[in-house]
């Protein structure tokens, strides 16, 4: 069984004012002399009890030697902070009593481990049990190689507010890894490791469980370094560690931002990954991710398989510069957004699972590809200039409307894929521009419709029959066999929509419609020509002597 010792005899004998360098201790206005520390009546196992000290000191907790040392509060208690002390090392493991409450207090305060103690490298703060509340606001910083705080299955934190990072110097395999409770009714900002090598900051654990932002201010915000990358030392940015891995609960009511924010290069870890059994709910804010402003940017988010994120909007931030060097954002568990925006470079791609949203849209030099998986985009996906939709997967998109705006907008489908949609609009102000579709051999593309009329049609989108203007869609290398259309109205509707669709950049005297085809329930669009009535007879010929020879033969 584990030895909980006193720790008056081994207490490091300071303790500061951190919050008020005036503050008192026993009584006294000097809290640095240790001889005021010999009154144990005043102290709860080295902690001070609640009503017996200002609470405006700090508790040090002090090892001899290398192994492992224990602390109990077993009563109710009150102190500014408690972490490891100087130099030693070692693992502190501090437990609070069932049914009691260490509290502590201060703006910007420390806990477990500081950079204020300098504890040595590769020691580490095993919080192992209890209660622990802030009633001020927390900042971990965690000096060393190494250093490591472990929240056990049975312990429970609770702050106002929370920050946690490492010294730029500072190498480390984890910060924070989280097993037990976490909540924080403020804000919270994690940093990811900053030196090559490092691996994930702040771990929840299976049986861990967060829940952040019940207040006004709150915000919820991981940034993938804990310090501003200088892009030419790649010593502190390549094969970072992630900032956060979620195999547990992290549910995020913050009402203000939340953003990830991706600044590794190379082959670094995705920012925040949500691993198989991890479930992230942002219940009331949008989420932001931000890939770095260089071009050999890492991923930002990774949802993996079996791994569940929600949020209302889900905002992608490229790196500003070239997407193809970089995903912004991967998933391939189950994730469901009201809608989703790509800007500026971003690159969404969604490599299997599930992904529902009630919209995206496809900002200009942006990119979300559908490479695997269940996919439903509800009403409509609008790509503006420059915008790239590429589908690698067979999709039932049936209520999905593709509205493309501008020019140099790419439609590519690809994998053997079949991709039904509800229509393709384009916009009628903007006038002379093209939208490339390539359709790799083997891939099929079933549009609902020629004239219909979209769900949601923004500044002027409008059918290829009722189009004005000179906007065209362009098939590159068409092959026969690869469009179909479900509705083509009158001839006069057909002609409005041929007028609007060019092969290779020309318009060709014989593109049309074929007649219908009952396999696919449309028809398909074809440049094959229509044979000549003295091809007909010809054609009817030939079989009428096919079958007077098959009835000779009988």
């Amino acid at each position: 069984m584990k030895k909980y010792t006193t720790i008056f005899a081994s207490l490091f004998a300071c303790a500061a004012a951190f919050a008020d360098s005036n503050g008192t201790l026993n009584g006294s206005s000097d809290p640095f002399n240790p001889a005021l520390w010999s009154d144990t009546a005043n102290w709860v196992d080295g902690i001070p009890a609640s009503g017996k000290t200002s609470g405006t000191g700090i508790a040090y907790l002090a090892s001899s030697s290398s192994g492992a040392s224990y602390f109990l509060v077993d009563e109710d208690a009150s102190i500014n902070s408690v972490y490891a002390s100087t130099g030693n090392l070692g693992e502190y493991h501090l437990s609070v009593a069932d049914g009691k409450t260490l509290t502590t207090s201060g703006a910007n305060n420390r806990l477990f481990i500081s950079d204020n103690a300098q504890p040595a490298a590769n020691t580490k703060f095993y919080f192992d049990s209890g209660v622990i509340t802030e009633t001020g606001s927390i900042a971990m910083y965690l000096p060393q190689n190494g250093n490591e705080i472990i929240i056990g299955v049975d312990a429970t934190v609770n702050f106002n507010s929370f920050k946690v990072r490492s010294l730029a110097s500072a190498n480390h395999t984890k910060y924070v890894t989280l097993n037990g409770t976490f909540t924080s009714s403020g804000p919270v900002e994690i940093y990811g490791n900053t030196k090559s090598g490092s691996s994930t900051a702040f771990v929840i654990g299976s049986t861990g469980s967060v829940t952040t932002g019940s207040s006004s201010i709150s915000t919820f915000k991981v940034n993938g370094v804990g310090v501003s990358i200088d892009t030419t030392n790649t010593d502190n940015n390549t094969n970072v560690g992630s900032a956060v891995e979620v195999y547990g609960n992290l549910t995020v009511n913050a009402t203000g931002t939340s953003n990830f924010r991706g600044y590794g290069l190379g082959n670094s870890a995705p920012t925040v990954v949500v691993r198989d059994g991890g479930v992230v709910t942002f219940a009331k804010s949008n989420l932001s991710v931000y890939a770095a402003s260089h071009e050999n940017a890492g991923t930002v988010l990774n949802v993996e398989s079996g791994g569940t994120l929600s949020t209302k909007i889900f905002n992608v931030f490229g790196n500003g510069t070239n997407y193809t060097a970089q995903r912004t954002a991967i998933s391939s568990g189950t994730f469901t957004a009201t809608g989703v925006l790509i800007k500026n470079y971003g690159d969404f791609e969604i490599t299997g699972g599930t992904f529902t949203s009630g919209y995206a849209e496809i900002d200009m030099n942006s990119k979300l590809s559908v490479s695997g998986g269940v996919a439903d985009f509800g009403n409509y996906i609008y790509i503006a200039q420059v915008g790239k939709l590429a589908v690698s997967t067979s999709g039932d998109w049936s209520g999905t409307q593709l509205l493309y705006r501008g020019g140099q907008t790419t439609l590519d489908l690809s994998g053997n894929s079949t991709l039904e949609v509800a229509g393709i609009f384009l916009h009628e102000k903007v006038t002379g521009k093209k939208t490339d579709i390539t359709i790799e051999s083997g891939s099929k593309l079933i549009v609902g419709s020629t004239s219909g009329t979209a769900a949601y049609l923004p500044e002027d989108m409008v059918s290829l029959v009722a189009l004005t203007n000179t906007n065209y869609l362009n098939f590159i290398d068409f092959e026969e066999g690869s469009v179909a259309f479900k509705e083509i109205g009158d001839a006069a509707d057909q002609a409005a929509a041929l007028s609007h669709i060019k092969l290779d950049g020309a318009y060709s005297e014989d593109l049309r419609f074929s007649d219908f085809d009952s396999s696919i329930g449309g028809y398909w669009l074809t440049t094959a020509p229509i044979p000549e009535p003295s091809t007909w007879a010809a054609i009817l010929g030939a079989v009428a002597l096919g079958f007077a020879a098959y009835r000779r033969r009988k």
